[in-house]
């Protein structure tokens, strides 16, 4: 499974319940975000212990 955030989005509060429901299908998670939200993603992911097999940053 893979979700792609956007900078609005990562700061949606509802984002972290769209990765743990993704996660809870017991498939491995990958989260793309643009670059600079690196990591504001690690540490949401970690605060939420959301685990995520990759972590990818792109720019557009």
């Amino acid at each position: 499974m893979a979700e792609v955030e956007t900078d609005d989005s990562i700061r949606d509060v509802a984002t972290v319940s769209e990765w743990k429901e993704a996660v809870g299908r017991g498939i491995p998670f990958y989260l793309l975000v643009l670059r600079g939200l690196k990591e504001s993603a690690q540490k949401l992911a970690g605060d939420a212990s959301v685990p995520v097999a990759v972590f990818t940053s792109t720019r557009l």
